[in-house]
């Protein structure tokens, strides 16, 4: 949680978007695609290890030992190897159909996500877990939603406008277009992403630690 927090006030502080190589502010360093690209990959890791540790441990506490995603550590690891491969590609390469391909691995995580959230509710029995897993359902199915409808989409409407931007760019540098109509979809996003998952992300790890760990089997 930690982690995924700093890496999101970090792109809060630096706001750029990494596919289009386009960045708000001043180009630096700091908001370069390369370095964007750093801090959310360690920030979207640590995230999708989060979730599958409370999805197992809780499974555990519950005694949920069979057909849960999170049980199989190589769904925790592969996918979002493989989605952070794909994200990496789009950035040196500048070919918008990677990040697309990306998202589709995420729509994928979020269906075992929500599979996995919708077994403990259904064996919950505290208004705790039933709470924290319903939350849990809705937005893995937001996710899923999400770039379905508006990420994947987004990158087919700006795909040009995305591979204009990088022709001739390096992944050390960002060009700062403050009018660019990128930014009236991006923003938004990035508000919602930023400030909303992580607090979600603190929520989290608070049920864990607090009530949702195996050693807690008593309490709400």
């Amino acid at each position: 949680s930690l982690l995924f927090a700093a890496s999101c006030l970090y792109r809060a502080l630096f706001v750029a978007d990494e596919g289009a190589g386009l960045c708000r502010g001043k180009p630096t360093v700091f908001n370069a695609p390369a370095a964007g690209r750093l801090i959310a990959t360690v920030g979207e890791v640590a995230l999708v290890v989060q979730i599958s540790a409370y999805l197992d441990d809780t499974a555990r506490r519950l005694r949920v030992s069979r057909g849960l995603w999170a049980h199989k550590k190589r769904w925790t690891y592969a996918p979002v190897i493989s989605a952070e491969c794909l994200s990496w590609t789009g950035v040196i390469s500048g070919v918008p159909l990677f990040f697309c391909c990306e998202y589709v691995v995420w729509m994928l995580m979020a269906v075992t996500w929500a599979w996995d959230s919708a077994e403990l509710l259904h064996m919950s029995s505290r208004w705790g877990d039933s709470v924290g897993h319903a939350t849990l359902l809705v937005a893995s199915a937001g996710l899923f939603a999400f770039n379905a409808f508006v990420e994947i989409p987004h990158f087919f409407v700006h795909g040009q406008d995305a591979a204009a931007a990088q022709a001739g760019a390096s992944m050390l540098e960002c060009f700062q277009d403050v009018e660019s109509p990128i930014w009236l979809k991006r923003v938004p996003f990035f508000a919602a992403y930023f400030f909303g998952c992580s607090w979600c992300s603190a929520a989290m790890s608070y049920r864990y630690f607090v009530r949702g760990g195996w050693r807690h089997k008593g309490k709400a």
